[in-house]
């Protein structure tokens, strides 16, 4: 029985002593220790600072706790004490030589300590060249005195960390850190954004990675080439419709357009320079052809954007053709300010307009007779004084048509000026009649037809106007937006 008690005190003490060799190479943690002893080790077992155990206070050495001032006396405690028992093979020697060094001296553990809230922050895919939007975390103090960080840095120029009021960071708060990406070449990015304080424990790090993606932005034009064919010169009789897709997977933005003047023209257009188009979008162009000579004409037009490749051209060409002797130019205008259209063939007119602001052509004009003739009808203009607009402005009325005429004269017979009384103006030129006039009408061998919309009453209340077109695809435009549909009205000679 002796020789038992004796090999039970020399394993005790050889356990004793291998806990505190086991330590010597360990910097002792009072503030890991303290966390230890207040914590719960093994659930469902109380902890060391209970008041069935040793008490929060361990200098007033309830049920004997400073006997645990060592690492020794701890592991003997746990091998001797029943109501330890559950801590036997838990603890490590670095844990032990912590809890000693709390139970030593509890002040020792008024330090920082430092907590981080991610361990790893992933970007994704960024397209090369483009910022991601930043990603925060919080670093916090849950020690007992005042948390210094001394530097966040990150190894790798395409990330980059911001902290904010991160220098001192008091018991008990936090401070926010801003970290961003911006990839400069393709392929998966990491790098570690360490953090370096005065708490325990070494420097703090977070894993941050981010893949830099090539430009998925691929575009498709509906056209390569558009050849206008024949028109006047001076006349916008075709128009064209380029439309620019975006078949990527990222926004496409335009850069550029070039190639207009000075034959062709730009109409309509959603791909304005700085215009950005989704992915799965389109834009559209409407390109016309206003030749300023007899003569053939080509250019390039240039669509540059953000997309694979850079740039987009179309070939544009067409063959100008003089206007036949005896004939002029009808020329249409457009007054922003009052959303009216107007026209006029005769020369000293357009001279006046072109001079004022308010007025602007629209590039469109189709040829006119100067005289009359055998086969030839004169288009006639009227005016309707203040009929639009709550009586604040009038519009022009144009028709070649003798029944239209007939009934327009009976309802003004002495031709009087007054509000809504149709003045004739005079013979504006001379046109063709239709073959068939009206909806789906047609015109003889040689012309070309021009067609009427109307803006009327129902659907556009007080602010009627009438517009003439010799370009088919602007008068379905038209009509698709509402305007009655008149048809052909008159002819004129094509080129």
């Amino acid at each position: 029985m002796q020789q038992l008690l004796i090999a039970s005190v020399r394993t005790l003490i050889l356990l004793g002593l291998a806990a505190i060799a086991s330590t010597l190479s360990h910097a002792q943690d009072a503030a890991n220790g303290r966390a230890l002893y207040q914590g719960i080790i093994v659930p469902g077992n109380p902890n060391c600072a209970s008041g069935g155990c040793h008490g929060p206070n361990p200098l007033l050495n309830i049920n004997g706790v400073q006997n645990g001032d060592t690492p020794g006396g701890i592991a003997l405690a746990i091998s001797r004490v029943a109501q330890m028992s559950f801590l036997r093979g838990v603890l490590t020697s670095s844990q032990l030589g912590d809890l000693a060094a709390y139970i030593a001296n509890p002040a020792a553990a008024i330090a920082p300590a430092i907590s981080v809230s991610v361990t790893a922050v992933d970007f994704g895919s960024v397209t090369i060249g483009d910022t991601a939007p930043n990603r925060t975390f919080t670093i916090s103090n849950t020690g007992d005195a005042a948390l210094a960080i001394s530097s966040v840095s990150v190894g790798n120029a395409e990330f980059s960390a911001t902290g904010t009021g991160c220098s001192q960071i008091a018991p008990g708060s936090s401070c926010s850190v801003s970290v961003g990406f911006r990839p400069q070449s393709a392929g998966l990015k990491q790098t570690t954004l360490t953090i370096a304080h005065n708490a325990s424990g070494g420097n703090r790090t977070v894993s941050l990675s981010g893949t830099g993606a090539s430009s998925q932005t691929t575009v498709q034009l509906s056209t390569s080439s558009i050849q206008f064919g024949r028109a006047f010169v001076g006349q916008l009789l075709f128009v064209e419709t380029v439309r620019v897709f975006n078949t990527g997977t990222l926004p496409l933005t335009i850069n550029g357009l070039d190639g207009f003047a000075p034959n062709f023209v730009l109409l309509e257009n959603t791909c304005s320079v700085g215009a950005t188009i989704a992915a799965g979008g389109e834009c559209r162009i409407e390109v016309g052809f206003v030749p300023q000579s007899a003569a053939f004409s080509a250019t390039t037009l240039t669509i540059t954007h953000s997309g694979q490749g850079g740039q987009g051209s179309i070939a544009l060409s067409g063959t100008g053709v003089a206007l036949p002797a005896g004939t002029r130019l009808m020329v249409e205008y457009y007054i922003p300010a009052l959303d009216y259209y107007f026209m006029t063939s005769r020369q000293a007119e357009q001279t006046l307009l072109d001079g004022v602001a308010a007025f602007r052509r629209t590039q469109f004009a189709f040829p006119v007779y100067e005289a009359t003739g055998p086969t030839r009808a004169s288009l006639s203009r009227y005016f309707f004084a203040e009929v639009a607009r709550n009586a604040s402005r009038g519009s022009h009325f144009y028709t070649a048509i003798d029944a239209e005429k007939t009934l327009l004269a009976s309802l003004n017979p002495s031709n009087e000026s007054g509000r809504g009384k149709g003045v004739n103006e005079g013979v504006d030129s001379w046109v063709s009649s239709p073959v068939v006039e009206g909806v789906g009408g047609s015109c003889a061998a040689g012309e070309l037809p021009v067609y009427r919309v109307f803006r009327g009453n129902t659907r556009f209340p007080d602010d009627p106007n009438h517009r003439f077109t010799a370009v088919r695809s602007v008068y379905e435009r038209f009509v698709s937006n509402g305007w009655d549909n008149e048809g052909v009205k008159l002819c004129v000679p094509a080129p």
